[in-house]
């Protein structure tokens, strides 16, 4: 599209461009050959120049046109898309945070991501999923959120197979916090609040309090009400993520989903988060995704992923003892 649109205006300047040569060219030999005196070519040309003016008004718009055809297209295509919902359950849950892998095996069409991965997450507690890029962390994500489910093996919530539950409720009680998080044109306050506008100010500033953000919101002119801009750019990469925790822990979720926090906070303040979570009465399970070895120390297990398959397992000190997570830095 941005190439026809280059070629469009190109081709229409090069064509509103000649035709005023042509004017002067055979206007000029029409007044010299006496077939036309000067002021009718002068009149001529001042209309045709008028009337350009309109032409490259309405030409302008036949891109606009074409672009938001193609667009509308596309649009359509993806709606007419007939694709099955990975589960049809119905049974709703009081989900304590129990999520449980076994013996799964996913593939993304021909490409074999996940081979036979047994894992628990168990409530209250922090289980940290280490690997290099591409060993398949986001898509346990992913599987535990139900948008994919697996060809072999199954998922379970609190003992209750994937398949007879309701996973759009189960999502209600899941937290996730992308390593590139949404953020919306909006303040802050509208950011937090998105999905629980009924939210009370002393919630919304415990969780911000329990995501490290209300310190730094308090120091900006209009605090709360602070404009972030288009997906947040007047703020910093930490700043971003720490409003996006603070939205998810505005769910008060049972299971608390963390890819790659390290990526714009540092080590301190995700120490200061884990602590705030583990402080509360009823802290949600949090699963931490990340490639950095080093993150694996704020969890109580860690599962190593590689090329699909978990290759060790257990207590970051006794991993660390046996140099297993050194081995895959």
């Amino acid at each position: 599209m941005a190439w026809l649109r280059a070629a469009y205006s190109l081709i229409q300047s090069a064509i509103v461009a000649t035709s005023g040569v042509v004017i002067l060219i055979v206007g000029g030999r029409a007044v010299a050959t006496g077939y036309m005196t000067l002021g009718e070519l002068l009149s001529f040309y001042t209309a045709v120049a008028l009337l350009r003016t309109h032409l490259n008004t309405i030409s302008s718009c036949i891109p606009q046109v074409i672009e938001g055809n193609e667009s509308l297209t596309t649009l359509y295509n993806l709606l007419e898309i007939k694709d099955s919902r990975p589960y049809s359950g119905a049974k709703r849950i009081a989900f304590s945070g129990r999520i449980t892998l076994e013996s799964v095996y996913f593939q993304y069409k021909d490409h074999p991501v996940l081979h036979d991965i047994n894992l628990t997450i168990h409530p209250s507690t922090t289980v940290a999923i280490v690997g290099p890029n591409g060993s398949g962390k986001t898509t346990i994500a992913n599987l535990i959120l139900g948008f994919y489910r697996p060809q072999k093996g199954q998922l379970c919530a609190d003992d209750h197979p994937f398949s007879g539950l309701d996973i759009v409720d189960l999502r209600r009680h899941i937290g996730v916090v992308m390593q590139d998080p949404i953020i919306f044109p909006g303040t802050i306050l509208e950011n937090i609040t998105y999905g629980r506008p009924d939210a009370s100010i002393q919630q919304i500033v415990q969780a911000s309090e329990l995501a490290t953000a209300h310190g730094f919101i308090q120091e900006l002119p209009q605090c709360y009400d602070t404009f972030v801009g288009e997906s947040g750019v007047l703020l910093s990469g930490g700043q971003r993520q720490r409003i996006a925790i603070a939205r998810a822990l505005l769910r008060q979720p049972r299971l608390l989903i963390l890819d790659e926090p390290t990526n714009h906070l540092d080590e301190a303040a995700v120490h200061q988060l884990m602590n705030n979570l583990k402080r509360l009465d009823s802290a949600p399970a949090t699963m931490i995704i990340g490639h950095d070895v080093d993150i694996g120390r704020e969890a109580e297990h860690i599962y190593v992923l590689q090329e699909g398959h978990i290759v060790a397992s257990g207590h970051p000190v006794m991993l660390l003892q046996e140099k297993i997570l050194t081995e895959t830095r």
